[in-house]
């Protein structure tokens, strides 16, 4: 499209003067064809150093290498990319912001695959974040859920391999714990290797953008198999579309409808970042984020204090984290040392054992994101934050022809889990569900 460098530019220098409710009103009196190449430079000159603002301080250095242009670019497609999700999705926090004139880039940041490349760009909002290819502009990824911003704030650049995302510090020490096996040199080395290896294909990997999301789909997001209720499931309506074909042969005029859905808003903690060191610090993770959503987002100091002090306490071990029935007392640890006030258990509510998903909609609704612990495939023994919950219908007819009709349910959760990073969810299968523990909490 001719000028769409023009149009996007002007959409990025909106977005971060003004609320994004304000730019209809502002692009209904604007005409490309009457803006002079000066303006054009000088705004151009001025975006960069908005844009400047909005990355990171310990990032600037790694920005030698990028073409600016390009940048300002990527960064106008991830924010129209947010923009059409927002208005395709009327329910979500986004649209909310949208409406409100609240929906604004906190942060931008550059990532790096490990020829030093800049590949893609991330565009971080108060609720959630995007990721788009940095030429073509093409959605990546995204989530609604909030960021832990510290983690950015700390980190001097930002890599992909292609498998998933890791940091290094001012002094080019990885901080996630999933690579701390592993020096950047080593990344580096193996990444040559792999595109020695691949240069002799001219054929692209990748044929379309569809294919691109399945791959990243089953790589990154979790893989949606359908195998059964031991998948990692990120989206559940895919999960069902490859779990009935899966179960049972011959079927036809398969679908799936979402029924009802709801979630409370808790940013995801992940409990691979090399800051959280200890073993078996799940229900550590999820206490910080029950936190987070009662008491509102803490400072990342604040957060070492909770996670300090619960790591001390008699209710956690490395060797085997913490309790079911001990959830409630770490809490009342965590929120004392975070400065909370004096907690009591109290006036928590009484767990559930293999909760009904009419009972997790009620434990939701009353008391927001609770602790389910549980012992299930893929996670084996776990603490996850459950958040919220989700119904389906499956529709479809067998290999007689005769139609079969199901209701699916569903719980939304934050499993802590760098692979399933945003959302994912449980399958309520009623001998799987049967021996889940869930705690509610009421805060003083």
């Amino acid at each position: 499209m001719k000028n769409s460098f023009l149009l996007k530019s002007f959409i990025f220098s909106t977005i971060v003067i003004l609320p994004i409710a304000q730019i209809g009103t502002v692009e209904a009196t604007f005409n490309l064809k009457s803006v002079n190449e000066n303006r054009i430079a000088d705004m151009s000159t001025k975006m960069k150093q908005k844009l400047l603002d909005k990355i990171p301080k310990k990032m600037h250095s790694s920005l030698r290498t990028v073409n600016s242009e390009q940048l300002i670019v990527s960064v106008a497609s991830g924010l129209t990319e947010a923009i059409l999700i927002a208005e395709g999705d009327k329910q979500s926090i986004w649209s909310k912001d949208f409406v409100e004139g609240e929906f604004e880039i906190q942060k931008v940041i550059p990532i790096f695959d490990l020829s030093e490349e800049a590949i893609e760009t991330m565009l971080i909002f108060d609720h959630g974040y995007i990721i788009v290819d940095s030429v073509s502009g093409e959605l990546v990824r995204y989530s609604h859920e909030s960021v832990q911003e510290g983690y950015f704030e700390e980190s001097s650049k930002l890599y992909s391999d292609g498998f998933g995302y890791f940091a290094i510090d001012e002094h080019n020490n990885i901080v996630d714990k999933k690579y701390s096996n592993k020096s950047l040199k080593e990344l580096k080395r193996e990444f040559k290797k792999v595109n020695k290896s691949s240069e002799k294909n001219q054929e692209p990997l990748i044929e379309n953008v569809e294919t691109a999301e399945e791959i990243l789909d089953s790589i990154y997001y979790g893989a949606n198999e359908g195998n059964g209720v031991g998948d990692k499931i990120t989206d559940p309506k895919l999960w069902l579309l490859r779990y009935y074909p899966n179960k049972e042969s011959g079927i036809t005029n398969l679908s799936v409808t979402q029924i009802e859905s709801a979630t409370k808003s808790v940013g995801e903690i992940n409990q691979d970042l090399t800051i959280y060191k200890e073993k078996n610090d799940c229900a550590v993770i999820a206490t910080l984020e029950i936190i987070n959503y009662h008491y509102g987002s803490q400072s990342q100091t604040n957060r070492d204090k909770g996670y300090a002090a619960m790591i001390k306490s008699s209710y956690f071990s490395s060797a085997n984290g913490v309790y079911w029935y001990h959830n409630d007392d770490l809490f009342k640890v965590g929120a004392q040392a975070m400065g909370k006030g004096t907690q009591s258990t109290a006036n928590d509510p009484s767990w559930k054992l293999g909760a009904s998903y009419s009972e997790y909609k009620s434990y939701i609704n009353s008391y927001g994101p609770s602790y389910l612990s549980i012992n299930h495939a893929p996670y084996g023994a776990h603490t996850v934050t459950v958040k919220g919950y989700a119904k389906y219908k499956t529709v479809y007819k067998d290999r007689f022809a005769i139609t079969r009709s199901f209701t699916n349910e569903f719980v939304r959760i934050n499993d802590h889990w760098a692979t399933t990073t945003g959302d994912a969810y449980l399958y309520l299968n009623r001998t799987a569900s049967a021996a889940w523990y869930l705690q509610g909490i009421t805060p003083d």
